[in-house]
């Protein structure tokens, strides 16, 4: 069934990005979005039944220490009943905070920076995707004089730590990075970015290759544009890039 729900009509201005997400896993759905330049992400989780019928919505609130009126740029996906938020602070780091369904975010399961160690001075523009349940964040990195790259870094659970792999660094003057995950139990994903102002370039991770992480090589997508958004699918095979 399909459900429509309104969010808010509490916005300023369009003076700024709002960059509302949504994800939804079963019958629950959870929206976040910047209400306000000067104010941290609003977040509702909403309860829908079987047959379409919204049954609680429910402002869910972060934990202050992590997410603040500096944060932007939110992605969100979910997977095995958590939720997983990428964003950025300010534009020097990615945060990272994962929480269970129908709980509120200041409950949250675990936070990390997994721009933590990239030798970039700025780290902006997330997206995230689950590969076989674990959180893959692409985003664009560069030093205050350099040309940005894509990066890609996946984490794993151990025990109560999320263990962020290398990162992988591609392309020169890069924008608008975009990454999704194929969902089977093999971890594959495709990340996408524009480089150079008018050529689309992709990549693709996957594991396990004889037990190892395997990285394509850079090609180029035709037709190029400047911005492209990856669907996600159960093999690359039907993974599907919208290019414009």
């Amino acid at each position: 069934h399909r459900w429509t729900e309104f969010v808010s009509d509490m916005l300023p201005s369009y003076s700024y990005d709002t960059r509302p997400v949504v994800t939804g896993l079963n019958q629950f759905a959870m929206v976040v979005y910047k209400s306000a330049i000067s104010t941290p992400f609003v977040a509702t989780e909403f309860k829908v039944n079987t047959a379409g019928n919204v049954l609680q919505i429910i402002p869910r609130n972060f934990p202050a220490a992590y997410v603040n009126s500096s944060c932007g740029s939110p992605t969100i996906t979910n997977g095995e009943g958590k939720y997983h938020l990428a964003y950025q602070w300010g534009v020097f780091s990615i945060g990272y905070l994962r929480w269970s369904v129908y709980t509120d975010p200041s409950t949250f399961n675990y936070y990390s920076s997994p721009s933590n160690g990239s030798g970039y001075n700025l780290n902006m523009e997330p997206s995230i995707s689950l590969a076989n349940f674990n959180p893959v964040i692409s985003w664009k990195g560069s030093l205050y004089a350099g040309s940005p790259q894509a990066v890609l870094r996946r984490g794993t659970l151990s025990g109560s730590n999320m263990i962020w792999s290398d990162f992988l660094k591609v392309g020169n003057n890069i924008n608008y990075v975009h990454s999704n995950s194929a969902s089977n139990s093999t971890e594959k994903t495709v990340m996408t970015w524009s480089q150079d102002g008018s050529t689309t370039k992709w990549v693709r991770r996957t594991y396990p290759v004889n037990g190892k992480t395997e990285y394509s090589s850079p090609q180029g997508l035709n037709p190029s544009g400047i911005n492209s958004q990856v669907s996600s699918g159960t093999d690359y095979n039907n993974m599907k890039a919208n290019i414009f």
